[in-house]
């Protein structure tokens, strides 16, 4: 799942949820990636606050992709 500078809109979210449960059901892991437009404080949804996640604001640089948040 990607955040970026506009957050999710009313598709996204349908298309999250809709991902999510596919993923639960696979026993896929989760991984949201904050893209380099994101803003500093993201609004992320309750449930994705607690996954383990990508912060690329700063560049798809290695060290940013070999350490998620």
């Amino acid at each position: 799942m990607r955040i970026g500078k506009d957050g999710l809109g009313t598709w996204e979210i349908f298309e999250m949820r809709a991902c999510l449960s596919q993923f639960v059901k696979r026993h896929m892991p989760v991984i949201p990636v904050l893209l380099p437009d994101a803003p500093d404080q993201p609004q992320l949804p309750l449930f994705l606050q607690e996954f383990t996640w990508g912060d690329l604001r700063g560049g798809s640089t290695k060290d940013n992709l070999d350490r998620p948040e």
